[in-house]
């Protein structure tokens, strides 16, 4: 099979005449005479108007353009884009045709119609001033055309691939509607014009050639991209039937909730999770019980020690005759890391959801074999294995907590008070805790001065932080240790939280990897965050400790209710050195 250059799921672009047995035909370059016969003819000289539709003796229309030229209408497919009839067409002398002067031909209006080309298997959205935006997978083009949008494509020669320009591709749902790109585009001056682009930043020249890999991140000034590549692999076990494909695709990829959309709101729009991909269901090629035993006796000669390596194996190389690999080795040594392309396999499976990440091999028998596929060594993948139907809540607890462990690099912390964390109860749609964002650069804590004795208002919102620096006496912050304070609402994620208002954590210390969420009531997660009438209100005199005991001199006051939006006072007294001793009773 040869191997698709594309980000599709499957090999769906020549699928358009053999699985659907369509035929489209391609449409001459000249309009029909029949439109001569609704022209109206214009006796006198004529003063060209921009927007007029003008034709000589011949049948072929143009459009005039606001600066006195004009662009001919190649085909029907292109005039009937724009105009239900002829009636508005003119029909002038030939030399005052020839007045105006000819300088390419007009585009299919934005949002009408989908393009394909005569040799390109890919189909276009088109966007405006004629920009081609690639529709990456057949699932797009469904949900932003609808079930017929097969009927809406428009085969075009090569030669009119000249008129347009390449945009970005629609990798993920959200990127295009096209709704309002035929809204933006009522005319066709209107559509000429950069400064009425819905995107005026896409890029206007080609694509880069199928040899150029893709970046792994954008410009300083936009998100960090991650290219994700999901394969689904299926055992074919009776008891584990494989979740329903599109299902699939929309909790990674889908509307608010979405795997895309937390680690788009988590990070405060510093990620973008691309979509390289979702590949298969592949059946496997051996029964399930093959799989799942490390009996040599089993295994024979097959070149492996283990059915969980040989699974993945397999997914893998299955994954390979249909996806280009080597596009995504950006630095060209041959290792494809994650940072380049984040590669999950998803097997079916009933009851908890389970993630993990896993070394893969092309070989365990008589020695380990890395994993190489289109010439590129592949070492590690994210393993997820999911049930029928998928749940709402659990599925994609798994997913954002293998994103955070295999993509981010971030591990299981447990935290003492409670469970505040996805890496606490990674099954869940709980935030990311505040130590781990700021490592990421997705937080960036307001410092409070280290000297500041008198109370000060403070305002939290949700999503934003607070720190606060251990102070010593005379010098520097002792071991790094400060407190985050931020909160915590319930919303489109975080539905988990069992208590909501301000999180106080305790980072470093001794441990400097230690994260303790400071709380008077340990044996009661609904009442571990600070807000007014909880039980916390109770003690808020008392000043927060440090990990040690110290006195940390610090107190809030005044808390307001669980808001996305809470004021507090916050006072930071002086500590002496007598102060740092260790207290009888601090807050833990």
């Amino acid at each position: 099979m040869e191997k698709l250059e594309t980000l599709s799921e499957v090999p769906w672009t020549w699928a358009l005449s053999n699985r659907y047995k369509i035929k489209i035909t391609i449409i001459a370059l000249a309009i029909l005479p029949l439109i001569a016969l609704f022209s109206q003819r214009v006796s006198a000289a004529y003063a060209p108007a921009p927007g007029d539709l003008v034709k000589g003796s011949l049948s072929a229309v143009y459009y005039v353009t606001a600066d006195g030229k004009r662009l001919a209408f190649p085909n029907e497919a292109t005039y009937f884009s724009w105009y239900a009839n002829f009636n508005a067409v003119k029909t002038i002398d030939d030399s005052d045709l020839a007045a105006l002067p000819l300088i390419g031909l007009a585009t299919i209006r934005p949002g009408v119609k989908i393009i394909k080309t005569e040799t390109d298997p890919k189909v276009y959205a088109v966007a405006h001033g004629g920009t081609l935006r690639w529709i990456t997978t057949e699932t797009l083009a469904q949900m932003i055309f609808g079930a017929d949008w097969l009927s809406k494509i428009a085969i075009i020669p090569d030669s009119f691939l000249a008129s347009y320009k390449y945009g970005i591709d629609i990798t993920g749902p959200g990127q295009y509607w096209w709704v309002k790109e035929r809204d933006a585009s009522p005319n066709i001056t209107t559509d000429m014009d950069p400064s009425k682009s819905l995107d005026a930043t896409a890029p206007s020249s080609p694509p880069p050639p199928a040899t150029t890999p893709p970046p792994a991140t954008t410009a300083s000034t936009g998100p960090t991209k991650k290219n994700v590549l999901f394969i689904l692999w299926d055992p074919k076990r009776p008891q584990d039937p494989a979740p329903d494909k599109m299902t699939l695709q929309r909790v990674i990829y889908g509307p608010t909730p979405s795997v895309a959309d937390y680690y788009k709101t988590e990070s405060n729009n510093n990620v973008e999770i691309v979509n390289a991909g979702i590949l298969g269901w592949y059946a496997a090629d051996k029964p399930p019980e093959h799989y799942w035993s490390d009996d040599p006796l089993i295994h024979g000669k097959d070149g492996f020690k283990t059915g969980a390596a040989e699974r993945l194996a397999e997914a893998v190389k299955k994954a390979g005759v249909d996806f280009n690999f080597k596009k995504y080795d950006t630095n060209g040594d041959g290792t494809l890391t994650v940072n380049e392309l984040a590669v999950f396999v998803v097997i079916p499976a009933t009851g908890d959801p389970v993630d993990d990440i896993a070394n893969v091999y092309s070989a365990e028998d008589p020695a380990r074999a890395p994993m190489v596929v289109d010439g590129i060594t592949l070492n590690a993948v994210g393993e997820l294995y999911v049930g029928t139907p998928l749940g709402e809540r659990t599925e994609f607890g798994a997913m954002i907590h293998c994103f955070a462990k295999f993509i981010f690099g971030l591990t299981d912390e447990p935290i003492s008070n409670g469970a505040f964390s996805l890496l606490s109860d990674p099954h869940t749609d709980l935030f990311i805790d505040p130590y781990d964002r700021v490592s990421l650069g997705w937080l960036k804590p307001k410092v409070v001065p280290k000297v500041q004795e008198e109370s000060v208002q403070q305002i939290v919102a949700n999503g934003s932080a607070i720190r606060i620096d251990r102070d010593q006496p005379g010098g520097p912050a002792l071991g790094n240790e400060y407190f985050l304070i931020e909160n915590r609402e319930r919303g489109n994620y975080d539905n988990a939280l069992p208590d909501t208002g301000l999180a106080v954590w305790d980072v470093g210390g001794a441990n400097a990897t230690l994260v303790r969420l400071v709380n008077v009531f340990p044996a009661d997660d609904t009442q571990a965050l600070w807000h007014i009438g909880g039980d916390t209100s109770v003690n808020i005199a008392r000043e927060l400790h440090w990990s040690d005991g110290a006195r940390s001199g610090v107190r809030l006051l005044n808390l307001g209710s669980p808001d996305a939006v809470m004021g507090f006072n916050l006072e930071k007294k002086i500590i002496t050195a007598d102060d740092l001793l260790p207290q009888a009773s601090p807050i833990q």
